[in-house]
């Protein structure tokens, strides 16, 4: 607006100066005093329009309100095009197809539909229920098949079969685990599948089974299930059971060995190092007492040695086999051999300590025979086996009294 308003006054201004060039003097000053009117009407409403344009909100409103008709025009104009895209290309192709009577009438007169693919059916129509006959025919067919798997594939010397019976076959380690498994197929080349499982150690002093957790009970599951497709599926299943069960027993008897510390031998039975799966060290006899320098002389060690212990462990060459048993200071031969050992019936670290403690004393009591029977005290000194004592018999003056010698079992003390 105001390069137009410029625009006129230009050429009034170049009109008035070519007529005054041509008019007389009078005619000059009429067209001047003409043209400065013009200017001045013009410049006043350029400053109307400035003063106009300063107020911005009505400015900002207008602008809104341009590029909101812009807009709509826009969406008009692209909703007839899309409009009459559809009309001349979409809607001839999207006619109804033909009603699928033959359908129709399968539902309506018989109530179901005969003619649906069998790709369908059978991922969305149940399969109907085996008769009772069909079922034994199945389950004596499984069985065969298992039996036939069982004899070819082998089964590890430490499992024994104990049924095989309802399509499946029960597999147990006694006082470890017991597995059921099954087949779908009578292909050798489908894998077992793993049924039930069921873990058997228990806690003799507890005397009930040990329980573990749910979610480690279903990992164990999937690790067997994973076992059984190997190419030793047997073999590797019981590795997989034996190896954790013998972890679980080696748990319990820490357990135990932690409770007999506490509530029966008030510290003189420790455990020095347990290592979870591995083995546990457990020492009893804690030197104390006055008699601590007799009782190391004849367990034959120095002064300052360690004391004895006993380490239970589970050889990592050969994990199939039970646990091992070894002492330190190795056990003494004796005539009357004495089982120092743990038996999976009986998990007791008590019982194998007690074995240890009377293996110890024996020997502690036949070396102090023997160092007696050596001196005055000649055939003088007898061990008695129940209970396991030394006498020793002492000659007076007028009369004879039997002095006996004892092994205190806690912390292996000479007693008298």
């Amino acid at each position: 607006m105001l390069a137009c308003q410029g625009k006129l006054m230009w050429r009034g201004r170049c009109a008035s100066v070519s007529v005054c060039v041509r008019d007389k003097s009078h005619c000059r000053k009429v067209e001047i005093v003409q043209f400065a009117r013009q200017t001045r009407l013009l410049l006043v409403r350029l400053l109307a329009l400035v003063k106009w344009t300063g107020d911005s909100n009505s400015v900002q409103e207008c602008a809104e309100m341009s590029a909101l008709l812009s807009q709509q025009s826009w969406m008009y104009s692209d909703t007839a095009d899309q409009l009459a895209h559809l009309s001349r290309n979409l809607l001839p192709q999207a006619c109804m197809p033909n009603f699928s009577l033959t359908p129709a009438l399968d539902v309506l007169s018989l109530g179901q539909y005969l003619r649906l693919p069998l790709c369908i059916r059978s991922r969305t129509t149940p399969s109907p229920a085996l008769a009772a006959q069909e079922r034994l025919n199945t389950l004596c067919l499984m069985e065969c098949a298992i039996r036939r798997r069982l004899l070819s594939e082998g089964v590890p010397s430490s499992m024994c079969v104990s049924s095989v019976c309802n399509g499946q076959v029960t597999l147990r380690v006694p006082y470890e685990f017991e597995i059921s498994l099954s087949v779908v197929s009578t292909d050798w080349s489908v894998p077992w599948r793993l049924i039930a499982m069921k873990v058997l150690v228990s806690d003799a002093l507890a005397d009930k089974p040990v329980l573990i957790h749910s979610l480690q009970h279903q990992y164990l599951h999937q690790l067997v299930q994973s076992r059984l497709f190997g190419d030793s599926p047997l073999l590797g299943t019981y590795e997989c059971l034996h190896s954790f069960c013998l972890g679980l027993q080696l748990d319990c008897l820490n357990m135990q060995a932690i409770r007999l510390n506490s509530h029966v031998c008030g510290g003189y039975v420790k455990v020095e190092e347990y290592v979870p799966g591995e083995k546990m060290r457990v020492s009893y006899w804690s030197p104390s007492g006055s008699s601590q320098f007799l009782t190391s002389f004849l367990l034959n060690q120095s002064k300052g040695s360690i004391w004895p212990k006993v380490t239970i462990s589970i050889d990592p060459s050969s994990p199939s086999q039970p646990f091992t048993i070894t002492h330190s200071p190795s056990l003494p031969p004796l005539p009357t051999p004495l089982a120092v050992s743990i038996s999976p019936s009986e998990l007791s670290v008590e019982c194998l300590v007690v074995e240890c403690v009377r293996v110890r004393a024996w020997a502690l009591l036949g070396r102090l025979r023997a160092a007696l029977n050596g001196s005055y005290w000649e055939h003088r000194a007898v061990l008695v086996e129940c209970p396991l004592h030394l006498q020793v018999s002492v000659p007076l003056k007028y009369s004879a009294c039997v002095l006996v010698i004892g092994v205190d079992g806690r912390v292996g003390n000479v007693v008298l």
